[in-house]
């Protein structure tokens, strides 16, 4: 008689915030792993240990410095590509006082090109769900990137009169699906830059609060999605989310393989512009 196929397990919990995902992280656990994500030291982690992991969470300086000046870079150059120098007898906008000054016989006035309407769309809430997944070989600054290219579009989209949810998720697909998906920006809230630097850009996001997260499920949980001792947490895969999301309207980051897109501001401006500009239809 053929062995009875395993029960396929589908499991998805979800945190308001970044601070709920941290605490179910702090929870009691009986995994007695030699690599435990709250045991290890090493740089692995992008922190010594666990509880310098834990005062980074909202106390992250250097990356929310660092995500901070690609978010402004990249909403610069945006607005650089969004103008042009006009000479019209007429000022459609303003006037390029420096050129003229400085006796540039092509200045003139900087027209603004012109924007997708808002009318329909005013109040909408768009989605954007980032899958906090990286290789080992994706690059520290290709991740703060990303976090900060996510920032630089909820500013852009905010200002077209839009709202936007941010939701991190990471997805464990070895038996079936073991899910987390936390809040890192309400639709009504403010963006917060220390809770997306560390919850979206911070390698001890995955491998000490989400690792933890696994350790601290039951016994038989921890089996069928091969989370055991040796520091194995099982196979990262797409969110069952995602393609939800997407449907609405809304934007799906997937797991970082390589840099990608994320390797420069230029590159990462360009996704921006062109996820604003398919957003707003």
């Amino acid at each position: 008689m053929a062995a009875r196929k395993a029960a396929r397990a589908d499991i998805v919990r979800t945190f308001p915030s970044l601070s709920a995902m941290v605490a179910a992280a702090k929870a009691p656990t009986d995994y007695d792993g030699a690599r435990a994500s709250r045991r290890e030291s090493g740089d692995w982690h992008g922190s010594a240990s666990w509880d310098e992991a834990l005062g980074l969470v909202h106390r992250w300086d250097e990356g929310i410095r660092d995500v901070d000046a690609m978010r402004v870079a990249i909403v610069k150059g945006e607005q650089r590509m969004r103008t042009r120098t006009v000479r019209r007898p007429v000022p459609p906008g303003r006037v390029d006082v420096a050129g003229v000054a400085a006796g540039n016989p092509s200045a003139g006035f900087i027209a603004r090109k012109p924007v997708a309407s808002t009318r329909h769309a005013k109040g909408k809430v768009v989605r954007v769900l980032v899958n906090i997944s990286a290789a080992s070989k994706v690059s520290p600054d290709a991740i703060k990137r990303r976090g900060a290219a996510v920032l630089a579009l909820v500013d852009m989209l905010q200002n077209r009169g839009l709202r936007v949810e941010v939701l991190g998720t990471f997805t464990n697909v070895k038996s079936g699906v073991l899910e987390y998906r936390w809040t890192v920006k309400a639709a009504n809230a403010n963006a917060s830059l220390a809770t997306l630097a560390f919850g979206l850009a911070h390698p001890s996001m995955l491998r000490r609060i989400v690792f933890s997260m696994m350790e601290c499920e039951p016994a038989q949980i921890r089996r069928a999605f091969s989370i055991r001792e040796g520091g194995t947490y099982g196979t990262p895969g797409d969110s069952q989310y995602a393609a939800d999301v997407k449907a609405q309207g809304g934007i799906y980051l997937p797991a970082l393989i390589t840099d990608g897109v994320w390797a420069s501001d230029e590159t990462a401006r360009e996704w921006v512009r062109a996820e604003v500009e398919r957003v707003m239809g």
